[in-house]
C-alpha cells in the first residue's frame, strides 16, 4: 500500500481548505476484492518528541468521501490549525493480511502575537472617526508580518460589512449607529489572514449613537 497527496500538499496544510489523498495498491497481492478503510488521528500533545495520538471517532463528519473508499477528501475548514495529523489507509482481502499506508502532516498556524486597538470606544454615527490599529502580528511559520492580510469588518442587522481589505494595518472610518437593543454597540472585528488562508479574528466593539447623549443637569 502507498498513497499520494492530490490537494493541499504543502509541508504545512491549510486547515481552511480541503485535503485530498489517493491510496494506491500495486503488485499481485492487490488483485481481487480489497476492503479499504481510512482512519484519522490527531496528536493531543502536538509534539514529535512526546506524541499522544488519538483517533477521531466521527471521521465521517470530517470527510466528503466514504471511509471505505480508496481516496479521502476532507471537508473545507474542519481541521484544527497548528495540529499534527496522521491519515492511515488500510487494505485487506477477506481472510488475508492487512496492508497500510500512513500520511503525516501538520496544519498551518494562524497569525499570533499581536494586538488590535481602537482610538475610542464610543462616538456619534457618521460623525466620529474611529481609528482601528493592529500591531506586532506575525505568521509563526513564516515570520513575515508583511504577508498578512487585514480585513476590517462590522455587522449591522446580522449583515457583514467590509470596511477595508488589504495589507494596511490600520483603518480610520465613520460608522452607522448601533442597534438600541444592543446598547448601540457595533460588532467590529479585524480578521487577519496569512498566505495559507488561515485566519485570526479580533473583536473591537464600539458604541455608536445617533446623537450625543444628553447629560442630566446637576
Amino acid at each position: 500500500m502507498t498513497h499520494r497527496c492530490v490537494e493541499n500538499c504543502d509541508a504545512k496544510l491549510n486547515p481552511s481548505g480541503r485535503v485530498a489523498l489517493q491510496g494506491m495498491c500495486t503488485g499481485a497481492s492487490c488483485h481481487g476484492n480489497l476492503i479499504f478503510k481510512w482512519t484519522v488521528l490527531k496528536d493531543l500533545n502536538n509534539s514529535s518528541n512526546s506524541s499522544q495520538w488519538t483517533e477521531i471517532s466521527e471521521i465521517q463528519e470530517l470527510i466528503s468521501t466514504r471511509v471505505s473508499s480508496k481516496s479521502l477528501v476532507t471537508r473545507p475548514g474542519v481541521l484544527t490549525p497548528d495540529t499534527r495529523y496522521k491519515f492511515i489507509l488500510t487494505a485487506q482481502r477477506p481472510g488475508g493480511y492487512r496492508g497500510y499506508s500512513e500520511y503525516h502532516v501538520t496544519s498551518n498556524s494562524p497569525p499570533v502575537g499581536g494586538v488590535c486597538n481602537v482610538s475610542q470606544t464610543s462616538g456619534v454615527a457618521l460623525i466620529t472617526e474611529f481609528t482601528f490599529t493592529c500591531d506586532n502580528w506575525q505568521d509563526p511559520d513564516l515570520q513575515i508580518p508583511l504577508q498578512l492580510q487585514y480585513e476590517f469588518i462590522y455587522f449591522t442587522d446580522n449583515l457583514l460589512n467590509v470596511a477595508y481589505k488589504g495589507v494596511k494595518t490600520s483603518l480610520t472610518t465613520k460608522l452607522p449607529a448601533g442597534e438600541k437593543k444592543n446598547n448601540f454597540t457595533i460588532d467590529f472585528r479585524v480578521r487577519l489572514t496569512n498566505m495559507m488562508g488561515v485566519s485570526t479574528e479580533v473583536r473591537t466593539p464600539v458604541q455608536v449613537r445617533n446623537t450625543v447623549p444628553q447629560q442630566c443637569p446637576s
